[in-house]
Order: C-alpha cells, then structure tokens, then sequence
C-alpha cells in the first residue's frame, strides 16, 4: 500500500515542476522576444506616424 503512493506523489511533483518549468520559460521569452520587438515596433512606428502630443 506504501508502495502504491510513491508514484502519485512523483507524478504530482513532475506535474508541478514542468508547470512551473512552462511559467518560467513563457516569461523568460516574453522578456528576450516580445520586448525586443515591441520596442522596435514602437521606433519604427514612430518613424513612419510621428507622435501626436
């Protein structure tokens, strides 16, 4: 019966980890990718459509 409960908790514990792992990793590309992007985005926007103040 012992035996039994030590899978569960294994899963449980890979479950969490690679949930947080998939977290982390959204946010890490969100940081290196989308901002990036969404900066030159903006300058270049800016280039083309001068800001209307």
């Amino acid at each position: 019966n012992y035996f039994s409960f030590i899978p569960k908790q294994g899963t449980l514990a890979l479950f969490i980890a690679s949930i947080s792992l998939s977290i982390t990793l959204s946010v890490l590309i969100f940081n290196l990718i989308e901002k990036p992007i969404n900066r030159f985005g903006h300058r270049l926007a800016n280039k083309i459509l001068p800001p209307r103040n």
